[in-house]
């Protein structure tokens, strides 16, 4: 049979972007992994649900704080005060915990005793102010309850959830709404305790949420259930549209490492192009490697952009880049001579002065320094990684696909002119 040539380059193209792809979206679901990228968006969700607005509380402003409590804690030792948090759903003093330092008249509050509006009103915050703000939203009513953070992953940073179920956010959220009643709850005692009880509006239940739940209970007559299947509904949207803002950021995220990655390797699609139009051999290398590759439907997760799948584990993402790396980047990287020459990496530059002297003197700023003037001041190469991180960013699933697609099709072609009977 004759070789299509441009079929072959095609599959050779899809399956180094694909490969690509799984290795830069690794990557970035390593860094979602370990900055608990899912489980803040999670918790912003609910803060937008039940609040309005979101208050984003990074690692930074743990050390910021720590700093402060240093400063302020021999201060505090010395007066009587006490770590309280919302007592009718329970109190905490880590550290790390949404929480308040109170101080009123020289009195010691318990953590049995509901907080009055007066002893509000006198709470004095010396540090926190941010984890302070973000514990007065109503939401933390939701996210400081058991069952919310029983439901949490053993993160780096972060312990919280990443999903919860319908189910575990309507009956989190009738617990609350009962004042964390452990009896059958009715729903009119639910709507007896919006419009009596003076909790909702200390811990910071707006009038809009209170609306929202209003009108949820009288849509649903006398019935719980109903009540749970239109918070569940509720709950439901909202996380179709978090869904969204999770892809929308990582998309971003992956197309800056795409980028990055494209440099440093020197992933440009025009020369790998024009390398399998002319090299025969790295062409069937490649087309072989493809086919392998094709049958192979464990190399990606089609869902990795689903708020609801599971965080990878620091260990399972090493091992992910380096049997990728090993298996197939390499390999692509040998057969098409993808990378940096080492005389352009090492050249020194040519200006003078004080910076220029020590980025001559450092290896990494030099070679840096190089790839960057070589990406930038050449339209040529520029484009060609451009090209590749876009084609990176479109993620291995679609490649995945395409590359099925492909192959088939030649395939198909093969057993076409391989065919030797004729018809009668």
């Amino acid at each position: 049979m004759t070789e299509n040539i441009y079929l072959n380059i095609a599959i050779g193209l899809i399956f180094i972007y694909l490969i690509y792809s799984i290795f830069v979206t690794t990557i970035v679901e390593l860094i979602a992994s370990v900055l608990a990228h899912r489980h803040r968006m999670l918790e912003r969700a609910l803060e937008q649900m039940l609040d309005g607005k979101s208050i984003s509380y990074y690692w930074w402003d743990k050390i910021f704080n720590f700093i402060s409590f240093l400063f302020y804690y021999k201060k505090f030792k010395k007066g009587n005060t006490n770590i309280i948090y919302n007592p009718q759903a329970g109190f905490t003093n880590g550290f790390m915990d949404k929480q308040n330092f109170l101080q009123h008249s020289n009195k010691q509050f318990s953590a049995t005793k509901a907080l009055s509006v007066n002893t509000i009103n006198c709470t004095k915050e010396p540090y926190r102010v941010k984890l302070n703000k973000k514990a007065k939203l109503f939401a933390a009513c939701f996210t400081e309850h058991p069952l919310y953070r029983r439901s949490a992953e053993q993160t780096l940073l972060y312990k919280k959830p990443a999903y919860i179920s319908e189910k575990t956010f309507s009956n989190i959220f009738i617990n609350v709404l009962s004042l964390y009643s452990s009896e059958n709850v009715k729903l009119f005692s639910l709507k007896d305790n919006l419009n009596n009880n003076s909790f909702f509006q200390d811990s910071g239940m707006n009038e809009e949420l209170k609306q929202i739940i209003l009108q949820f209970i009288s849509q649903s007559g006398n019935s719980m259930d109903e009540f749970k299947k239109r918070l569940e509904e509720w709950f439901s949207d909202t996380m179709k549209r978090v869904t969204g803002w999770y892809k929308k950021q990582v998309a971003n995220i992956t197309f800056l490492i795409a980028f990055v990655f494209s440099c440093l390797l020197n992933a440009d699609s025009i020369k790998m192009a024009h390398t399998l139009s002319i090299n025969k051999t790295a062409r069937e290398t490649l087309v072989k490697m493809a086919i392998e590759k094709s049958k192979d439907t464990t190399i990606i997760h089609k869902n990795s952009l689903n708020l609801a799948d599971t965080t990878i584990t620091i260990r399972g993402a090493s091992h992910i880049l380096d049997s990728t790396y090993k298996a197939d980047i390499a390999e692509i990287n040998k057969t098409l001579a993808i990378g940096w020459d080492s005389a352009i990496l090492n050249h020194n530059l040519d200006e003078t002065g004080y910076l220029t002297k020590k980025i001559n003197e450092s290896p990494a700023a030099l070679q840096t320094v190089n790839i960057f003037k070589n990406v930038f001041f050449n339209g040529k190469v520029f484009l060609g990684i451009l090209f590749t991180t876009i084609a990176i960013s479109m993620g291995a699933p679609f490649w995945f696909d395409l590359l099925n697609r492909f192959v088939n099709f030649r395939m198909a072609g093969k057993k076409s002119e391989n065919d030797n009977t004729s018809p009668k």
